[in-house]
């Protein structure tokens, strides 16, 4: 590279303030353009750079307030469910209360002493009898069949409730099988599975069957069937 002033043939040296232009050879300036041309590219990798620091700041801010709002939210949910759970407990408690008042009124009705403790439940009727359940199940070979039949003592309840006609029978026939969970142990089966399991696993459950529920002058009444005595 050369340095040169106003009359082009006087050289000047390099850190002298007398030239006013540079004269590069070819090697030179391709040298230079390609430093240019890098420089240029850092300068926009940079700019680039800074554009994408201040989008991920944009997109963190857009987070944090929708974190924050998520966790008000959260925290409004807690307090409403912790109200309808409260709600709940009150409701049940009443639901307890107006159901042990009527029984002990409908004890004292019917004269059921002691009242307070007495379930409720009178029976007017009971009997043993004999069940044959016959049904068909694929047999061991292709196209076989198989044909089961079980002969079931089974032992037949008729009570009078404590729950007035006048009750809703939906509500009736849950309050209902719950009792005789409660008092007599027996899981209500609302039909019996034609299942050779089923028959052979009968005598280690205790089983509420065929439950109907019918109305009288005054109290809801229940028949039903068990394949178990139950104690009174």
């Amino acid at each position: 590279m050369k340095f040169h002033g106003k009359n082009i043939f006087f050289e000047y040296a390099e850190y002298s303030d007398e030239w006013t232009k540079a004269i590069l050879t070819r090697e030179e300036f391709e040298s230079f353009r390609k430093k240019e041309e890098t420089l240029k590219k850092v300068i926009a990798e940079n700019e680039n750079q800074k554009l994408t620091l201040q989008e991920l700041e944009e997109i963190n801010k857009k987070i944090y307030l929708e974190l924050n709002t998520i966790k008000k939210e959260q925290v409004l949910l807690k307090a409403e469910l912790a109200e309808k759970l409260l709600l709940l407990e009150k409701l049940t408690s009443q639901n307890e209360n107006l159901l042990r008042i009527n029984r002990e009124r409908s004890n004292a009705e019917r004269k059921l002493y002691p009242k307070k403790l007495h379930n409720g439940y009178v029976l007017l009727h009971q009997e043993i009898f004999n069940k044959n359940f016959n049904f068909k199940t694929k047999g061991d070979y292709r196209g076989s069949i198989k044909t089961h039949n079980y002969n079931l003592s089974l032992y037949r309840y008729k009570f009078q409730t404590p729950y007035l006609c006048n009750l809703e029978l939906d509500s009736v026939k849950t309050l209902i099988i719950q009792d005789i969970k409660k008092y007599y142990d027996l899981d209500y089966l609302k039909e019996i599975p034609k299942s050779v399991d089923f028959f052979e696993a009968i005598k280690i459950h205790k089983y509420l069957l065929n439950l109907k529920i019918s109305t009288s002058d005054r109290f809801y009444i229940i028949d039903f069937s068990s394949n178990i005595p139950i104690f009174f």
